[in-house]
């Protein structure tokens, strides 16, 4: 199994910011970010979460939660996807951490 070694994804806080994001997507029952669709909290694996606009692309926004929500691993990949192809992504996520599309 190869070992992840990405600092950022690793920093302390990163999983804590993670750790505040899924708590509260978890609590108001918010599906995923992307399809909108039940989120699975119970298998650790199913659930990512997201940058909206990658860190990479906007180092400023990747400790903002207003640039994070909580996808399904496969919503994520196919974002993913996309984002290789040079297509940008559609949703913004509020300062509340509510997508904009569900106000």
């Amino acid at each position: 199994m190869a070992t992840r070694t990405n600092s950022f994804y690793d920093s302390k806080e990163w999983q804590t910011l993670r750790h505040k994001v899924r708590a509260t997507w978890k609590r108001q029952g918010l599906g995923c970010g992307i399809c909108g669709q039940p989120l699975d909290w119970i298998t650790r694996a199913a659930n990512h979460v997201d940058h909206i606009v990658s860190h990479k692309q906007a180092p400023s926004l990747a400790l903002s939660m207003s640039n994070l929500r909580v996808v399904h691993a496969s919503c994520n990949s196919v974002k993913r996807q996309y984002e290789d192809a040079g297509k940008a992504a559609k949703e913004t996520i509020g300062e509340d951490g509510l997508p904009d599309s569900w106000r």
